[in-house]
């Protein structure tokens, strides 16, 4: 249980939004949003194109949990080209990605069990409901900011390669 200190000398209704106020600076400051500070390192995540050589590299946030899933990218207002988001999941089967609440345009790179790039959703729409959709069953998506894959020349059948922290 969370316990909140408020000061001993407030009255019932002083206490009450003492309280309050407390719980909604800890909801507020506890989303996990990333947008002012950048996201987590996790790890580091590698393109590796069909010889092998690695077209590019980026620092991951991992999100391998249903919540963190959920969340993504939504909230971030900012996402730089060196970093991105990993989902990973525990059973491979078709995945189907939206931008709500995503205020950064996206390239949604789906992978299958093998680490291979089985498609690609360049550019996706901001802040929008329509859904993007792995052409085959994957296990991995990684999510980048959007014209990454364009510039580093990543398409499918490439493989990725991560090391986690």
């Amino acid at each position: 249980m969370l316990k909140i200190p408020y000061p001993s000398t407030c009255s019932g209704m002083e206490r009450f939004i003492w309280v309050l106020m407390s719980m909604m600076m800890v909801i507020v400051g506890g989303t996990g949003s990333s947008e002012a500070g950048g996201l987590r390192r996790d790890g580091r995540l590698e393109f590796l194109t069909g010889e092998g050589m690695i077209s590019a590299a980026v620092d991951i946030q991992v999100a391998d949990t249903p919540q963190e899933r959920a969340q993504g990218l939504m909230g971030i207002k900012k996402l730089d080209e060196t970093e991105g988001m990993l989902f990973i999941y525990p059973d491979v089967g078709h995945r189907a990605f939206w931008m709500r609440n995503t205020y950064v345009s996206l390239d949604i790179i789906f992978i299958s069990e093998d680490r291979r790039v089985i498609n690609i959703a360049e550019g996706a729409r901001v802040l929008s409901d329509t859904r993007y959709y792995s052409q085959e069953p994957a296990q991995y998506v990684v999510e980048v900011i959007a014209g990454f894959c364009k510039a580093h020349g990543i398409r499918p059948g490439d493989s990725v390669r991560w090391r986690l922290r």
